[in-house]
């Protein structure tokens, strides 16, 4: 799956609050059921190093197509 822009819409809008707790900038993220990497999607371009898994391996290949 990849992201179109009713999805990054609906995601941006619903986890902005998750996003804007904290500055990612320079910081190591561990995300345990990344889904198909909405997070990473908005993180990879401002952390340090980002590890993501998901029981998925499905969501887990979406994932790395998103980020």
């Amino acid at each position: 799956m990849k992201f179109d822009n009713s999805i990054k819409k609906r995601f941006c809008g619903r986890h902005k609050a998750i996003l804007e707790m904290d500055d990612f900038t320079n910081k190591k993220i561990i995300d345990i059921g990344c889904g198909i990497g909405w997070f990473e999607y908005f993180t990879a371009r401002k952390a340090e190093k980002i590890i993501a898994s998901d029981i998925s391996e499905k969501d887990l290949e979406a994932a790395k197509r998103n980020v």
